[in-house]
This record gives structure tokens, C-alpha cells and sequence, in this order.
């Protein structure tokens, strides 16, 4: 017992210094920041340390535009709060003060490097992710999507890839609650979504929750409308089948039904000039895919026939009753 209070004693003491040299201010911020965020992540009982001695105030203090100059300090204070909030809730309730949350999302707009802004993106995730209530109130707050949107194109070279990958993963959050999605439409979520995909700078799994994006987005409205004005969009959701992965595939594949079936009508002949019926033909005799693609493929199919009869008529009519069969036997 004696052993482990010496421990927890070492453990604080460790901990006081390091958030002395924080509140000092000055060029040492940067490195006890980043001292702790070692910490951190080498133990978790560092981080219950560093809120019960009050540490989380101080470093959330520190991201005021006002407080500092030091571009370095905030990326690392920036990093060890997205470390802080991703296991405890006094954190995110501290960031989620609108006058705290002003200053992060100043950071995710107009940080000056774009670590800091990258850094800003990875804690708005932590807040997004914890829970609905709390992810409907970031997604509302002035400046969240759009600075999201803004930070998947911007940039360049190896750091424009981690930016593009935590930007693209945390409006997927966001659009993971359904009273985000309107709000990302209108932010231009979309076009900064084809956008990411057309330069084929996506890794395979941001490509994978780009496309989850589209799909999301295309249960609204304004989701609908944006997909089917982009002269890209169709196109490029037909390219993407059976390019990226399972679910890539089916997510494509489900934007394009939906846009197909609630969109207008010419959406269909964009869709068929695109390649869309030989690439669900494909879909439906590929192994690399999920059920749930090849059921969402038959129906597009028999969309397309409707607007135009395909030269294989007779063996979409086979391959449609087929599968309709398979799944048929498959639910029972």
C-alpha cells in the first residue's frame, strides 16, 4: 500500500511540474505539452492525474488566440486535449463551453500551421464520437463543418494526407447523427467529398468513408440536390464500385440507387452512360462485396431497364430472379 501511494505521490509530482511550465507560459509550453501527451499515452493514470490537479482548465485556457504566440505550443496542447477527451467526459464538457469551443474551431479555421489544424480536427472528433447529444450541439456550432470541409482539400503533400484522413473522419461523425447532415450539405460537404475522391489522393479507407459520407448525405434533401448537380458525382460513385472495398461498394452503390430513385429522372441516363448497368452486372457475379451491395445492384438494375432497354436483356432478367431468389432463401 505504501508502495502505491509513492507511486500516485511520483505520479502528481510529475505532473504538477510539467503544468507549472505550462502556466509559466513562454517557449517551454510546447515541450511540457508534449511531455504529458507522453505521458498520457504511456498511462492512463496520467491523465486522471492531470484533471484532478485542475490541468484540463489550464490547458484549455491556453488555446485563447489571445494568450500566445507560440504556433508549436498549440499543436501539442491541441493533441494532448484530443488524448484527454477521448476517455474522459470532464474534458469534452470543458471544450464544449461555447466560449472554449470558439477558440478550437478558431484553431481548425485559421491555425497557422497545419499541424494545429489537424490537431483542432482530431479533438472535434473526440467530441463528436462521445455521444448524440453532444454530437448534434458540435455539429450545430458555428464554423465546425465548414472548417471540416475546408481541411479535406487543403494543403498539400505528406501532412495534406493525415489532414484529408482526420478531416474526412470527422464529418463522417458528424454525419453519423442525422441532424448533422443538412447542415454538411449546405456546408459543401459534398463537393469537398468528390472532390477528394476525383484526385485519387484518398487512401483506401478514406475513400471508404468518403463514399459512407455520400450515402449519408443522400438521406437528405440537400443531399439529394448537391449529388445530382455535381457533374462528377454519378460518374465517379460508378467508378467507385468494386475499386475501394466491400463497403466502398455498397456505400456507392446505395448513393447511386437512392440518387437513381429520388432524384431526377436524367439522373438514370447519367447513370447508364456512365457504365452504371455493366458495373452492377459485374457487382452481381463478384465474390468482394457484401449482400446487402448486391441487393441495393438488383434494384438499380431494374431502374436502369426501365429508362432504356439493355442489349442483355434476357440475362438481367435471369440474373435479377436469380438473386432475388438467393435473397429470398437467405431471410428465410
Amino acid at each position: 500500500m505504501q508502495q502505491r501511494s509513492s507511486g500516485e505521490e511520483n505520479t502528481a509530482a510529475r505532473v504538477l511540474s510539467l503544468l507549472r511550465q505550462i502556466a509559466r507560459g513562454g517557449h517551454g509550453v510546447g515541450n511540457a505539452a508534449k511531455s504529458l501527451g507522453a505521458l498520457v499515452k504511456e498511462r492512463t493514470e496520467y491523465r486522471t492525474c492531470i484533471e484532478e490537479l485542475g490541468g484540463t482548465l489550464l490547458l484549455v485556457s491556453f488555446l485563447s488566440p489571445e494568450m500566445h504566440e507560440d504556433c508549436d505550443a498549440c499543436e501539442e496542447v491541441l493533441g494532448l486535449l484530443t488524448l484527454l477527451a477521448q476517455c474522459h467526459g470532464g474534458t469534452r464538457q470543458m471544450v464544449m463551453e461555447p466560449q472554449k469551443l470558439v477558440w478550437v474551431v478558431w484553431h481548425l479555421e485559421q491555425g497557422i500551421t497545419p499541424c494545429a489544424r489537424v490537431n483542432a480536427a482530431a479533438l472535434l472528433e473526440s467530441l463528436l464520437a462521445s455521444d448524440d447529444d453532444l454530437c448534434a450541439a458540435v455539429g450545430h456550432f458555428p464554423g465546425v463543418l465548414q472548417g471540416l470541409v475546408k481541411l479535406v482539400n487543403k494543403g498539400g503533400g505528406l501532412q495534406q494526407h493525415r489532414a484529408s484522413k482526420i478531416a474526412v473522419r470527422t464529418l463522417l461523425a458528424a454525419c453519423l447523427c442525422k441532424v448533422n447532415r443538412t447542415a454538411a450539405a449546405d456546408a459543401g460537404a459534398v463537393g469537398a467529398v468528390v472532390e477528394h475522391l476525383r484526385s485519387n489522393a484518398a487512401r483506401p479507407s478514406t475513400a471508404e468513408r468518403c463514399l459512407a459520407i455520400l450515402e449519408l448525405l443522400c438521406t437528405t434533401t440537400q443531399g439529394q440536390v448537391a449529388i445530382s448537380q455535381h457533374p462528377l458525382a454519378i460518374p465517379l460513385l460508378v467508378k467507385m464500385v468494386l475499386r475501394v472495398s466491400p463497403r466502398g461498394t455498397e456505400y456507392a452503390t446505395g448513393t447511386l440507387l437512392a440518387i437513381c430513385k429520388s432524384g431526377p429522372i436524367d439522373m438514370l441516363q447519367v447513370a447508364m452512360q456512365a457504365g452504371a448497368q455493366t458495373q452492377m452486372l459485374f457487382l452481381l457475379q463478384s465474390d468482394a462485396t457484401t449482400p446487402r451491395a448486391k441487393r441495393k445492384a438488383l434494384e438499380l438494375l431494374k431502374l436502369l431497364h426501365t429508362v432504356c432497354c439493355l442489349p442483355t436483356v434476357g440475362k438481367l432478367v435471369n440474373a435479377v430472379h436469380s438473386w432475388e431468389c438467393f435473397i429470398e432463401i437467405g431471410r428465410s
